[in-house]
């Protein structure tokens, strides 16, 4: 059995807890066995959401070969992780736990101190404050998610089902992964080499919405390219 502890921080981003948190739910359905704990300072939080999350277990010690999650939290929020929280997530370092952050909870092992010399990465958009909050980090672009040692940390959001697909592959192979991804309707499972974007988001960077209605026709009416062309 492994257990794997959430350790939900205030304002937590929803999505940032619950693709991994469905991902090993559905893992669990397949054989896997996963123990999840959903771990918080406080007994009740909100999510930056508004949902409100209650009867979270205490912070309790973590052994070695556990798993700890960092779900992200809006940058500003990052402000409310306390001293006691950061020393906690130190501790299940020295006690031996893997640990993995979805998004800004990055920043959270870089409080622990335990991305200094390491790989990392976060949300694009966060990408060089992690590298000038914490300059002895190896902070990499572009990437899905890094896995370092014992230590892994991922861009944001979706970025950390792909991050759980992973470990659930690690452990239980890629046949199981497949499945859970299929049962999720994953549309394509990427691993931690894929960059942080969308093929459906290329070239739409302009701040004219008329040239993402053209862009929008071009795609869709492939017929009418020649006419637009034409319009050049």
């Amino acid at each position: 059995m492994q257990q794997v502890i959430f350790l939900l921080l205030p304002d937590l981003e929803i999505l940032d807890l619950a693709g991994p948190l469905q991902v090993l739910h559905e893992a669990n359905g397949y054989g896997s066995d996963f123990h999840i704990r959903l771990c918080a300072a406080t007994r009740t939080l909100t999510t930056t959401e508004r949902l409100l999350l209650g009867e979270l277990q205490p912070l309790d010690e973590v052994a070695s070969g556990d798993l700890v999650i960092i779900p992200g939290v809006p940058f500003a929020s990052l402000t409310k992780v306390d001293r006691a929280t950061v020393n906690w997530v130190k501790r299940a370092y020295e006690n031996g736990a893997r640990l993995c952050s979805i998004c800004t909870g990055a920043f959270v092992l870089g409080q622990a101190g335990l991305l200094d010399g390491r790989q990392c990465t976060t949300h694009w958009s966060r990408i060089e404050q992690l590298q000038r909050r914490f300059p002895r980090a190896k902070v990499v672009t572009n990437r899905l998610f890094v896995e370092d040692g014992p230590i892994t940390t991922s861009a944001g959001m979706t970025a950390g089902i792909d991050l759980t697909l992973s470990i659930v592959e690690r452990q239980y192979g890629p046949r199981q992964a497949a499945a859970v991804a299929r049962e999720m309707v994953v549309y394509i499972r990427r691993d931690g080499s894929h960059k942080q974007d969308s093929v459906y988001l290329d070239y739409r960077s302009h701040l004219n919405p008329g040239i993402h209605r053209v862009q929008d026709i071009l795609s869709s009416q492939p017929e009418r390219r020649q006419t637009l062309r034409d319009l050049v």
